[in-house]
Order: C-alpha cells, then sequence, then structure tokens
C-alpha cells in the first residue's frame, strides 16, 4: 500500500481494498506472514461474492504487480484471469489459491507450509 494513511489519518477505501486483496500478506519473498492463509482465501471468497471472481483476481494482480514493482511469472500469463477464474469455479478457491501460493513463493521465496 503506497502513502500511508489519507490527509484525515484515516484509511481510504481504496488502502483497505488493497490490503485485503494482496496475498503478499500471507508471507511472500521478504515480506513475513500477517495473516494465515485459511482467512486470506474466506476473505477473498467474500470478495468474490461482492465483485465477481474475475474482476476481484485482476485487483488482486494489480496490486501484487504494485507490491513488489513487477508481476510474478505465476500471473504474467495475459489468459491468466480467465484460466484463473474457471479453474477457481471448477475447483474452490481454496485449492486454487494454495496452488499460487506455493508458484509464488516458488519464485520470490518466503515461508512454506
Amino acid at each position: 500500500m503506497r502513502g500511508g494513511h489519507s490527509r484525515n489519518n484515516r484509511w481510504t477505501e481504496q488502502q483497505v481494498r488493497e490490503i485485503l486483496h494482496n496475498p503478499i500478506y500471507v508471507g511472500m519473498g521478504p515480506f513475513p506472514p500477517l495473516i494465515d492463509e485459511a482467512t486470506w482465501i474466506a476473505c477473498q471468497e467474500q470478495l468474490f461474492r461482492t465483485e465477481g471472481v474475475q474482476p476481484a483476481l485482476k485487483h488482486m494482480r494489480q496490486v501484487l504487480t504494485t507490491t513488489l514493482g513487477m508481476t510474478p511469472a505465476c500471473v504474467a500469463d495475459p489468459d491468466w484471469l480467465e484460466r484463473a477464474a474457471a479453474e477457481i469455479t471448477r475447483r474452490t478457491a481454496a485449492t486454487y489459491f494454495r496452488e499460487l501460493f506455493e508458484c509464488l513463493r516458488e519464485e520470490l521465496g518466503g515461508p512454506t507450509e
């Protein structure tokens, strides 16, 4: 998240959304885990219900890219969004995200389960 708090020292809706969408908070690369995977995945499932799967995934990729200053190979493919949404629909969000976390950790480093 860039810039910390807003001018009135309160979190903005956009800042909170960036936090909610950012998988870095489960511990990726140099970032320590601040939330457990199950809680983060449950949050994503709620975001899927309120935003739709593809818009939520698109926002997640954007926030991840902004945080890292690069797009990880796991989410860089132009067809990733449609493939990921289909995988989540066909299986479960938990299964998909655990595989994504494994891929991100292979690329970025970080704690393994």
